[in-house]
């Protein structure tokens, strides 16, 4: 039976990779402060109008901000649900995206305290 999914926004099909994590041994991790398990969820790292910033190279940056109301990443007006699909929408724009992308907990940093860290060290 063939069936059309549908698509909520902008990055629906790049959820399934972000869950993974580097140290498997580990049942949680600590994210801004918040224990959680690890499906991580950004509603539970990010606090609402928070940036969250993808680069590529060494000049090519999207800045995008956390709406906790909507619980997703805002740029360009453009809704994204997870890290994945702000990373992953930012290398298609760019021309950069191969194969089945990245996944955007290793490779965005956010905003702390007026400093960029990387979401991977959180």
């Amino acid at each position: 039976m063939w069936v059309t999914p549908q698509l909520e926004d902008a990055d629906e099909d790049e959820d399934e990779d972000e869950d993974e994590d580097e140290d498997e041994d580990e049942d949680e991790d600590e994210c801004n402060g918040v224990l959680m398990n690890k499906s991580r969820d950004i509603s539970k790292c990010f606090t609402n109008g928070q940036h969250i910033r993808h680069t590529i190279g060494i000049n090519l940056t999207w800045i995008g901000k956390y709406d906790s109301t909507r619980n997703r990443i805002i740029h360009n007006e453009i809704l994204y649900k997870s890290l994945s699909g702000f990373a992953n929408a930012h290398h298609l724009q760019n021309g950069t995206y191969k194969g089945n992308g990245v996944n955007g907990w290793r490779c965005t940093d956010c905003e702390v305290n007026e400093q960029w860290i990387s979401i991977k060290k959180i």
